[in-house]
């Protein structure tokens, strides 16, 4: 599952159809609704609002 910063709502991965940047919010719904489903577990793929091609934002953690 991804999840945007700074999104307030979904937003479509157009090169994935059915496929979202899940808000913080719309990512805790969806977890639930994994787990429920019977889904064991899921990876959480942050996207930052900025980037660079070394990935710096990739070593700050932000707490969801």
């Amino acid at each position: 599952m991804s999840v945007r910063e700074g999104a307030v709502e979904p937003i479509p991965i157009t090169s994935m159809p059915s496929v979202v940047h899940h808000t913080r919010d719309s990512l805790r719904k969806a977890v639930v609704e994994a787990t429920e489903a019977g889904v064991g577990g899921v990876t959480i793929l942050g996207t930052p609002v900025e980037y660079d091609a070394e990935g710096t934002r990739a070593s700050t953690r932000t707490a969801c």
